[in-house]
């Protein structure tokens, strides 16, 4: 993986997959620049370095967007837009929860993304699913109806840290094969978390219920072929999910998590996780928030449950394990053991290599590369 950063690797994290989204590498260069003397500060100072720079490149995109917009130029003005997001995005992830910048850099960043997405005019329809007393946002794409039927469809699921908008254009490789693809921020992610306040649950069969009856209520894209992926910790909430909701017909995990409580144990004791890196700036403070806890002892509590240890036995349809061989964040074991628990026919632990990419946590070295291989798998099974 390329890293920019000797000393930070939930920047080189967030700086890798924002090089990807932006598609150049001398704008991410220049904001990395600016934040490198920072690194290694405490927490609390190299956040608003980081954030700081993001921001600066973020701004002066978006300038240039709404220059092209008013000029007439459509698509050259979506490009800007969606670059410009991407950058208030990963100005937001590494800024703490507790800081007001990050929510005004989040706002700029969904402003900016839905000018990309409108301007482009490109499928996307931003769609609200009524769930408990708010909403769990998405964005729906849809693939053409086959033989006068709606096509298959995949609910993605994000991870611990994950959102929807750095999604889209990349799951592009889904509608190519003929699958329609519902992006969520779940309870305790993304736009859910952060504006409607819904918390992470551990049975996350409850949400992805309420999604699949959304689904089957709209006539336009109601259909029983129905697949679920989660990414990251998405990797425990998609199979569990499956397991206890029989109308998915199929599952991957985009990356394993076999269970949270050794995962977590050192972290929960005030180390870092053996073996692992941290994915953002603060992980207690992030899981507090995400979960909707207050301390250690709930979250201890919380996390007892997420094991699939007992579940992925219950999983019926096919499974897909995609991993990294070379994961600092999820040790392999938890896709190994994963596969080796579940018991139905169809199988699949896909580990990629240093020498074929995508070795590192969730591919995130290499996205294509998994987003080919997880929709080639998908199309396999629900286009029959």
């Amino acid at each position: 993986m390329f890293e920019y950063f000797e000393k930070n690797y939930a920047w080189n994290l967030t700086g890798i997959t924002l090089i990807e989204e932006v598609g150049v590498m001398s704008q991410p260069a220049e904001a990395f620049a600016l934040a490198a003397p920072h690194q290694d500060a405490a927490p609390e100072v190299a956040s608003i370095a980081w954030h700081d720079a993001m921001v600066e490149l973020g701004a002066r995109i978006e300038g240039f967007a709404e220059a092209d917009a008013a000029a007439g130029n459509r698509l050259t003005a979506s490009r800007k837009f969606n670059r410009a997001a991407m950058f208030f995005i990963r100005a937001e992830r590494i800024t703490s929860h507790e800081d007001p910048r990050q929510m005004i850099a989040y706002k700029r960043a969904l402003a900016n993304y839905r000018k990309a997405r409108e301007n482009a005019d490109d499928g996307v329809e931003f769609v609200s699913i009524p769930y408990e007393n708010a909403v769990i946002p998405a964005l729906l794409i849809k693939a053409p109806d086959i033989a006068g039927e709606p096509a298959p469809i995949v609910i993605h699921i994000q991870g611990f840290d994950s959102i929807k908008e750095t999604q889209w254009p990349m799951f592009q490789e889904y509608r190519r094969r003929g699958l329609s693809i519902l992006i969520t921020d779940q309870p305790g992610a993304g736009e859910a978390l952060r504006v409607h306040k819904l918390h992470a649950r551990w049975d996350t069969e409850v949400y992805v219920k309420v999604i699949v009856d959304w689904i089957m209520a709209r006539k336009d894209i109601a259909t029983e072929a129905i697949g679920l992926q989660g990414i990251s910790m998405g990797g425990y909430f998609a199979p569990r999910a499956a397991a206890f909701e029989k109308r998915i017909r199929a599952v991957a995990c985009w990356g394993a998590l076999f269970e949270m409580p050794a995962l977590w144990a050192r972290r929960l004791e005030g180390g870092d996780v053996a073996g692992t890196h941290p994915s953002v700036a603060n992980p207690l403070k992030h899981a507090f928030w995400s979960f909707g806890l207050d301390n250690v002892e709930e979250l201890k509590e919380f996390i007892s449950h997420m094991t699939l240890a007992g579940v992925v036995e219950e999983l019926e349809c096919p499974l897909l394990v995609t991993h990294g061989e070379n994961d600092r964040q999820v040790p392999l074991s938890h896709a190994e053991e994963t596969i080796k628990r579940a018991t139905m026919p169809d199988k699949t632990l896909k580990v990629f290599t240093k020498s074929e990419g995508g070795a590192e946590h969730c591919q995130i070295d290499n996205r294509a590369i998994a987003a080919d291989y997880v929709s080639d798998w998908f199309a396999k099974r629900l286009r029959v």
